[in-house]
């Protein structure tokens, strides 16, 4: 019998240890990826936001020069191109909006490539942008190509920035890229909808962050707490599987079309340091095209718009007015 009570007690000791752990670790993982809005806060602020007829949210600086339309990449919204604003406002008539289901604009309609296409037309026509510049970041770049495949003559001069290759079919080897086809596979599980909302936040943010620049310190908490509030916003994560759906074949084969005999200038812009899109990625994507202008600021890394945005805007301004 009391050799019974003390396996009953042994076991009751390690379960409580158990607990007080997992205890410590939440308490500790919720102070870490806590911000300084609740959930509710934030859930005002994106129903407050404006937004154009078709529910865009999208920011306009400027008042003269070319049209320059900004597209962000996954996990980012039009506030990465914020730090441009006062680089690039006395050159251009700038325009930064938010994909469908990212920052501020509702998960509404398609929000596969297609979809994502057929939104940045509707916000060129509401503002009567017969063509303008496409600066597309990151996924924004396969937007900004697909754009550009199917409507060729809206496009006046299209800019890629560490952009995905639509066409890339080939498994990078390098330890980054390989960790984030694992990321990819995890949120399109079955459980990573249901779990990132538990762990994303500011500090898995900043990790992520610490990931894809080169110099942490160029991004301020304040950078990360408005990167992290979109991904708190209720649907988030449901809706990626959607958004991350590969482009369909005959978009493929229109985008390899236009690359072959496009009219307009093409330039692609890549940090050195880049080790989510390495810079070889860049060259090949550049090589895709039948005219192109690679070129690279040296010392960033994925976010060189984020990172160096001096730097940035007078590579921008150099191209496109060249």
């Amino acid at each position: 019998m009391k050799k019974l009570v003390r396996r009953l007690r042994f076991f009751v000791e390690v379960l409580l240890g158990f607990i007080v752990i997992a205890l410590v670790i939440c308490v500790a993982a919720y102070f870490w990826n806590r911000t300084d809005k609740t959930r509710e806060e934030i859930i005002q602020a994106f129903n407050t936001e404006a937004r154009s007829e078709d529910g865009t949210s999208f920011w306009r600086f400027g008042v003269r020069g070319q049209n320059v339309i900004f597209i962000h990449g996954l996990f980012g919204s039009k506030y990465t191109f914020e730090k441009l604003v006062p680089f690039l406002a006395n050159e251009f008539q700038i325009w930064a909006y938010d994909l469908r289901g990212f920052g501020f604009t509702d998960p509404r309609d398609a929000m596969d490539l297609p979809g994502q296409v057929d939104q940045l037309l509707k916000l060129m026509n509401e503002n009567r942008l017969a063509k303008a510049v496409l600066v597309g970041h990151s996924m924004g770049g396969a937007v900004a190509q697909a754009f550009a495949a199917r409507y060729p003559n809206r496009v006046e001069h299209l800019v890629l920035v560490s952009s995905v290759d639509v066409l890339d079919t080939s498994s990078n080897p390098s330890q980054d890229t390989s960790m984030r086809e694992v990321f990819f596979s995890f949120v399109n599980s079955q459980w990573g909808p249901k779990l990132m909302p538990l762990l994303a936040g500011r500090g898995t943010m900043r990790k992520l962050m610490n990931r894809l620049v080169a110099n942490p310190q160029t991004i301020s908490d304040a950078d990360i707490l408005e990167l992290t509030y979109p991904l708190l916003r209720p649907g988030f994560w449901r809706q990626l599987p959607e958004v991350l759906t590969p482009a369909p074949e005959a978009w493929k084969t229109a985008i390899n079309r236009m690359m072959k005999g496009h009219g307009f200038p093409v330039t692609t812009i890549w940090g050195m340091n880049d080790t989510w899109s390495p810079p070889p990625q860049g060259e090949t994507l550049c090589s895709r095209f039948r005219s192109c202008q690679f070129t690279f600021i040296e010392g960033v890394g994925h976010l060189p718009q984020m990172e160096a945005p001096e730097k940035f805007s007078t590579k921008l301004i150099t191209s496109v007015k060249l």
